[in-house]
């Protein structure tokens, strides 16, 4: 595959995986459906046909290829210490907002989508264990893996941090509208992205992005509990 294909294929991938949030989640309300063709097609499904049947890899080529080598404890100190910053920060940031917050709209939102109110628990555990790490996999992993060997490490952390926060753009500003505080957290979230794309880039594992994004997941999602 030359290098202007691989580029083409990867941002295709991003760009339907984007819209897939976008079309399931925003247009036809269906957090089911989001999962089914987000989490489980696009994030998990793709990189792993591609490794295992297209590229004929073997299991452990698939998991190197993907960023994921054995861990060793320096990765995972590192995933660790930024991702309780990134959870004490976002704690921080709801107690010291709440009041200035339209929660009502935020749940008003959440229940459009057809979640489960009822079963918040279950939906954080789910969420915590599965969210950081398949998003990881798919964005810092497989399609950042994908443009490294065609582009400068600079511009493919850019291009992938544009897409990854483009659907989370729409989600938030849903919530939100487009507000100042929408605006913040676009932010936000494309601060995570540089982060840990050149996180990526400089280890060559996902490892500590993949830990930190748990822990991320962790405080929006506490968050959930508390409204």
């Amino acid at each position: 595959m030359t290098k202007r294909r691989g580029i083409l294929v990867a941002v295709s991938l991003m760009f339907l995986a984007a819209f897939s949030v976008w079309f399931c989640l925003v247009s036809l309300k269906n957090v089911f459906l989001t999962f089914v063709v987000y989490y489980l097609i696009c994030c998990i499904g793709v990189p792993v046909y591609d490794s295992l049947v297209l590229k004929k890899e073997g299991f452990n080529a698939m998991l190197n290829g993907l960023g994921l080598p054995r861990p060793s404890e320096k990765l995972l100190l590192l995933g660790i210490s930024h991702g309780l910053i990134i959870y004490g920060a976002m704690l921080g940031a709801y107690f010291l907002l709440k009041s200035s917050i339209d929660f009502a709209g935020v749940m008003k939102s959440v229940l459009s989508w057809g979640m489960p109110v009822s079963g918040k628990p279950l939906i954080f555990v789910i969420m915590v264990l599965c969210n950081g790490f398949v998003e990881e996999v798919f964005w810092r992993g497989y399609c950042m893996g994908s443009l490294l060997p065609a582009m400068s490490k600079t511009k493919a952390v850019l291009l992938t941090t544009l897409f990854y926060a483009s659907y989370h753009m729409v989600t938030l500003f849903s919530f939100f509208g487009v507000s100042w505080l929408g605006v913040i957290l676009v932010l936000v979230v494309v601060t995570a992205g540089l982060l840990w794309g050149f996180m990526r880039s400089y280890y060559k594992s996902i490892w500590p992005s993949a830990v930190g994004h748990m822990f991320a997941t962790a405080g929006y999602m506490t968050i959930f509990l508390l409204i």
